[in-house]
């Protein structure tokens, strides 16, 4: 007999969620999400869809991937395959390239959040989701999991997938009361965001420096921009360490020496220390003449972020009925550019899963071997099933093989997940640390420079070259994984499980 219970519920309508959800439809696996707010909804500007974060999107829905074609924005013509340039932000090299890191085929490929968000939500449909449901608790049961909302509602699923950011419930759900794992932590470090027109970013620098993005290293920071809009905007974020604790503490997080993502909009006031333009000007102090004139185009009214992140990681991405994806399993900082690719990754290893217990439609069996992140792969998979209604034909998995196909996603994603979060944590340091890494503690007076009794050590030729040789090696293996193997391997833990 046929179980009356949802197959699927989904926690939050995100960026990962909406990835999951995407990635179910077309596999035929019903589904339903579950949105604290009134509509889907994402904080921030750009998204940057790197080689792995790509092909993951062509696994999931080949058409999504082909329409972000025409919506994203890239470097300027001859730079199309530099992910970013990276340049000094002071003294006489001021300006001047460091290094172009390349990340062929994509190279810096942007796309705002609120387009990448509407095009997930089109291929779903409003009739999949509930909106204004706040998740308050989760009751497992041998055959189903039981939501309870705030406002007073139940609903059951035979799977919960939480995808409720970097404050997820399902995550605090899945701990027990007061563990440390349950809640991000500040990351002793924050950015002035801004969002500029690209006219006025050209009138200071100039049309192919001004469109290609860009990385300025500087003292105690760093300064990113990349175009957005359609080249139309430049999203900039003045970085910055900041070692004292966070002034604020936003819903259920806590301060930590040792560990950002979006917070959720309901926190947003938590997160910033609004009217910073002053201090930004302070910070910055020491800094060259191009991040000052950058600095000039800011907005009066700046505002400083504060960085959380999961400094402290769970053990595994699932408990039996109930898993976590994206920002609820892993909210990190952004200074690798890699924390929503590595949501869209869990999207679809999940979906590869649940797609193979609810015996419907398998990627690897449609699309055979992984090709280009940027080939062309719809005509392989153009006849998913389209529908999301429950088919009561047959049985729904087991307890044992449920726990079994979310542990095995767990298996695969948890260690490379966690390892993204914790470079991109040192990635800071590497950042921020160039004009005063440790290794210039043997410089002469001459090489370094003070200003109001404060130390700006200039790099040795022996650190630029090691900062180089981190450039060059740090980014390939976040950006080069074999996604569809991601997958695949999901699928073979799960079998040697069924087969014992």
């Amino acid at each position: 007999m046929a179980s009356p219970v949802l197959p699927v519920a989904i926690i939050g309508g995100g960026l990962g969620g909406l990835s999951l959800a995407v990635s179910l439809s077309k596999r035929s696996v019903p589904f339903k999400i579950y949105e604290t707010n009134s509509s889907f909804t994402e904080i921030g500007a750009g998204i940057n869809l790197n080689p792995c974060t790509f092909r993951a999107l062509e696994l999931i829905h080949p058409p999504v991937a082909q329409t972000l074609r025409g919506l994203v924005t890239r470097n300027p013509p001859g730079k199309e395959d530099v992910w970013l340039q990276v340049v000094f932000g002071r003294g006489e090299k001021d300006g001047q390239v460091i290094a172009e890191v390349e990340c062929p085929p994509t190279g810096n490929m942007t796309v705002h959040r609120r387009d990448i968000l509407s095009l997930l939500a089109g291929e779903i449909g409003p009739q999949c989701a509930e909106f204004n449901k706040k998740l308050t608790s989760l009751t497992q049961f041998d055959t189903h999991v039981e939501m309870h909302f705030s406002d007073s509602t139940t609903a059951s699923a035979q799977i919960v997938i939480g995808a409720d950011g970097i404050h997820s419930q399902v995550r605090k759900c899945m701990l027990p009361d007061g563990h440390p794992a349950a809640s991000p932590v500040f990351a002793n470090g924050g950015v002035y965001r801004a969002i500029i027109p690209m006219k006025d970013m050209i009138s200071i620098l100039g049309e192919t420096r001004a469109r290609t993005g860009q990385i300025m290293v500087g003292p105690e920071g760093y300064l990113i921009r990349y175009p957005i809009s359609g080249g139309d905007a430049v999203n900039v974020g003045f970085w910055r360490r900041h070692p004292e604790p966070w002034p604020y503490q936003p819903s259920n997080s806590i301060n930590h020496t040792d560990t950002n993502t979006e917070p959720e909009p309901e926190n947003t006031n938590k997160w910033i220390i609004p009217n910073q333009y002053p201090q930004l000007l302070h910070n910055w102090r020491h800094w060259g003449a191009t991040a000052k004139k950058i600095i000039d185009l800011a907005p009066p009214d700046v505002a400083f972020w504060g960085s959380f992140h999961h400094g402290n990681a769970l053990e595994h991405y699932s408990s039996g009925r109930v898993a976590v994806l994206g920002d609820a399993a892993h909210s990190m900082t952004p200074h690798q550019g890699a924390g929503a690719g590595q949501a869209i990754e869990d999207a679809y290893v999940l979906g590869e899963i649940l797609a193979e217990i609810y015996g419907k439609f398998s990627s690897e069996s449609s699309s055979g071997s992984d090709s280009s992140p940027l080939s062309q792969t719809g005509q392989e998979r153009s006849s998913y099933p389209e529908t999301n209604q429950h088919n009561t034909q047959h049985d729904p998995p087991s307890a044992q093989t449920i726990t079994a196909a979310l542990r095995a996603y767990s298996a695969i994603r948890q260690p490379r997940a966690q390892k993204v979060l914790e470079t991109s944590h040192e990635a800071m340091e590497k950042w921020a640390g160039f004009y005063n890494s440790p290794q210039t503690q043997t410089q002469t007076h001459e090489e370094t420079v003070k200003g109001n009794h404060e130390e700006i050590r200039e790099p040795t030729k022996s650190e630029i070259e090691a900062f180089k040789a981190w450039l060059d090696s740090n980014f390939k293996w976040i950006w080069n994984d074999d996604v569809l193997g991601q997958g695949g391997r999901a699928k073979k833990i799960l079998a040697e499980h069924r087969s014992q």
